[in-house]
């Protein structure tokens, strides 16, 4: 695996062009990262 070879590499923030790829709002707003921000409230919750 890639990661074996570079373990920083696993770390390195990665950013997306999915333009092409989101064909509406609601997929963009899946692939983009702000939907991190709205998850983190439901996973404290479940890690209670």
């Amino acid at each position: 695996h890639w990661f074996h070879r570079n373990p920083l590499k696993a770390t390195a923030p990665v950013s997306f062009n999915l333009y092409g790829v989101a064909t509406n709002t609601a997929a963009a707003k899946i692939c983009n990262y702000e939907i991190c921000y709205e998850m983190n409230p439901i996973f404290e919750i479940i890690l209670e």
